[in-house]
């Protein structure tokens, strides 16, 4: 698991969004059904604490040729899971941010605690998908 992230560091404001890209399974292995795709759980940076999650995209890199990957953020911590309508994308395309249905986040459970231990479950792998990559968004609470 690759992760990468701005907004980060001792002169960063807790008035600026953070951005964080999280590398959950490399672009030549296939996409799996599961909780904890690729036993990946991950803890948020403390940095983060305070922000709220505003968007999730999910990114694959061999499409789908039949089925929708089909993708929930879970906060293992608080037993919740973190989206109202779950990330997918739509068959042979690569990324979630042109899905004929959006996802949804739900507000209740937007909210990020320090140390909240985060995991992607993948509920609908499709057909000969390889790869997986999540990018999200995190503004001030």
């Amino acid at each position: 698991m690759t992760l990468q992230s701005s907004g980060l560091g001792k002169t960063s404001s807790a008035t600026h969004p953070k951005y964080w890209v999280v590398k959950i399974i490399a672009n030549d292995t296939a996409l799996s059904t599961g909780d904890n795709l690729n036993n990946n759980r991950f803890v948020m940076p403390d940095d983060f604490a305070g922000h709220e999650l505003t968007e999730i995209n999910a990114h694959v890199f061999t499409v789908s040729s039949s089925g929708l990957p089909t993708f929930q953020l879970q906060n293992v911590t608080q037993t919740a899971d973190i989206l109202a309508t779950r990330v997918t994308i739509d068959e042979s395309e690569l990324d979630s941010n042109t899905a004929a249905t959006g996802e949804l986040i739900d507000t209740a459970q937007d909210d990020y605690t320090k140390g909240d231990e985060l995991q992607l479950d993948c509920d609908v792998a499709g057909t000969g998908t390889k790869g997986c990559e999540l990018r999200m968004r995190w503004d001030p609470a």
